[in-house]
């Protein structure tokens, strides 16, 4: 078992120097396209704002899984629906109590400071809001905060990251491909659908060369030189019969 261990290794070892000698021209790492940014910006924001309703330790979710793969508003709402997001009326309560205590002592007096209590009441209706229905406003807020971001992104970063299949992603691999065969010593141009009959042969070579590679590897010499010796003997039997006729 361990002699079958190190041969494992060896191959691997073999296999990473193989590897190691050719240089694959890959392209360069892009910036993150609109959509990719204006989600995160959304998701950003949209936690900055559940933070003051009194939510925002729940909706840190959207920034640890924002949805990216998101493209309309439907999947944002499918996404909303499996948020953990429950019914809460502790941050109403808290805050209406908040206010009765200010008011009571004169601090917050009703018709001292009636603009302030406006606000006030304004603040707890949206606190309130934020822990009855968390799922529904947060996705309507996060709707807006994306639609909004997506118009900055795409002045800012350009348009939309092309989809694997695309012709602009076409040409990248094509690129890489090309760049591999240059590397290898294959002739220059993309790969075809159908390859040529000396390239089949060289990818033959190659692969009886690796396969050979690793079975000496796996043998050892001296499982290699006992294959000799036996192969010997029996040429050496077979011929002694001829040589006596």
């Amino acid at each position: 078992m361990s002699h079958g261990t190190d041969g494992v290794e060896r191959l691997l070892a073999s296999s990473s120097t193989l590897l190691g000698a050719f240089t694959v021209a890959l392209p360069e790492r892009r910036a993150a396209d609109a959509s990719t940014v204006s989600h995160a910006r959304a998701a950003r924001t949209v936690q900055w704002v559940a933070s003051w309703l009194l939510r925002g330790s729940e909706m840190a979710v959207v920034i640890e899984r924002t949805p990216f793969l998101s493209e309309s508003r439907e999947d944002l709402w499918q996404y909303y629906q499996t948020l953990p997001l429950d019914s809460r009326l502790d941050g109403l309560l808290g805050m209406l109590l908040a206010v009765e205590v200010l008011s009571s002592s004169g601090v917050l007096h009703k018709d001292q400071f009636p603009r302030s209590r406006q606000l006030l009441q304004w603040y707890c209706a949206a606190v309130g809001l934020a822990g009855v229905a968390p799922k529904q406003l947060f996705y309507h807020i996060h709707s807006w905060l994306w639609a909004y971001e997506t118009r900055v992104a795409l002045r800012e970063v350009g348009p939309q990251m092309p989809s694997p299949l695309s012709t602009q992603a076409g040409r990248v691999i094509s690129e890489a491909v090309a760049s591999l065969q240059s590397a290898l010593g294959v002739t220059d141009g993309p790969l075809a659908v159908v390859e040529t009959s000396s390239t089949n042969r060289w990818a033959s070579v190659l692969l009886l060369l690796s396969l050979g590679a690793a079975g000496l590897w796996w043998l050892g010499a001296s499982s290699i030189k006992d294959a000799t010796d036996c192969t010997l003997q029996r040429l050496r039997r077979f011929a002694k019969p001829k040589l006596g006729q």
